[in-house]
C-alpha cells in the first residue's frame, strides 16, 4: 500500500513521509521508507537527535498527551502503519479524520492509511 501511494504521487517509496509504529516500522525500512518511530535504539539517542527526545514525544501520544492528528501534521506524514496496539489505529479511524485521511488497507492486526 505504501508503494502504491508513492506511485500515485510519481514518487520513490523512500521519499514517503511514513509513520510506523514500533512494530511495524522495520517492514517499512526494509521497503526503503524512513519511518518517523526509527526502531533501531542508537538512532533514539539524544546525541543522534541533537537533544530532542521523539521517543518521549512517541509515547505522549500513545498516551493521549499530545493530539495524534496534529503529531502526523506536524511531521507532514503522507502515509500511515499501523497495528492494533497504536493509539493512530483508533484516531485515523474516527470521522473526523476521514477527511484527511484514507483506510487503505486494513488485516487482521494492522491498518494502512494515507492521506487525501
Amino acid at each position: 500500500a505504501v508503494q502504491d501511494a508513492a506511485q500515485k504521487r510519481g514518487e520513490e517509496v523512500s521519499s514517503v513521509r511514513l509513520y510506523a509504529d514500533f512494530h511495524t516500522a522495520p517492514m517499512g525500512e526494509f521497503l526503503g521508507c524512513h519511518p518517523l518511530v526509527d526502531t533501531r535504539p542508537e538512532l533514539r539517542a539524544k546525541v543522534m537527535t541533537h537533544g530532542f527526545d521523539y521517543w518521549k514525544e512517541y509515547s505522549s501520544v500513545q498516551q493521549g498527551m499530545i493530539d495524534p492528528l496534529a503529531y502526523l501534521d506536524r511531521y507532514d506524514i503522507e502515509c500511515v502503519v499501523v497495528g492494533k496496539k497504536d493509539v493512530l489505529y483508533y484516531a485515523l479511524a474516527f470521522d473526523a479524520a476521514q477527511e484527511k485521511w484514507a483506510l487503505l488497507y486494513e488485516g487482521k492486526d494492522y491498518r494502512v492509511f494515507c492521506r487525501r
